[in-house]
């Protein structure tokens, strides 16, 4: 946990640093003074940084010190108090989750027995169907066929009495 955090305050800390540094650097850059001067003042300012650096290192090693510290009294303290109440808990579940996996079980073996009887039912209705609905589309196909193969031949070259007849009573 400590060291996600401390490279946080560690990344943020050479930030502020860093930012310090190019504002100082940059300020005697652009201030009007000779070259002489502007590097005496870089080093001086320099120093300072690094002066102002190892303090605010120091105070950082010191704050997460002293927090460490204080915290670690409540981390055990945390944990002997946890870790018998877990316990107690695990224990006051263990029949309880054995009661919930033999009830599972024996509604699994029970689902079982019923669907297999229905299942087998289910399965053979299907196939009959399947096969009634075969067998119709071959009719289908064989009616349709021959209906084609009646329009298709050619017939008597003058219609027939009950053609005539049927034909006056259509009109």
């Amino acid at each position: 946990m400590c060291q996600n955090n401390c490279k946080k305050g560690g990344k943020f800390l050479f930030g502020i640093i860093l930012g310090a540094s190019l504002g100082a650097v940059l300020g005697v850059l652009f201030a009007p003074d000779n070259g002489e001067r502007t590097r005496k003042r870089l080093k001086i300012k320099g120093k300072e940084l690094k002066e102002k650096y190892g303090e605010v290192k120091e105070q950082f090693d010191d704050a997460y010190g002293q927090i460490k510290e204080d915290l670690e009294p409540l981390v055990t303290e945390l944990k002997e108090t946890v870790a018998p109440v877990f316990e107690r808990v695990q224990e006051e579940l263990a029949p309880l989750k054995e009661k919930i996996e033999a009830t599972v079980g024996s509604v699994v073996e029970e689902v079982t027995e019923f669907s297999e009887p229905v299942t087998g039912e289910i399965s053979k209705a299907f196939t009959a169907g399947r096969e009634k609905v075969a067998k119709g589309i071959e009719e289908v196909t064989e009616a349709v066929t021959n209906q084609i193969k009646k329009q298709a031949s050619p017939g008597p070259e003058s219609p027939s009495k009950n053609q005539k007849r049927f034909f006056k009573v259509k009109r």
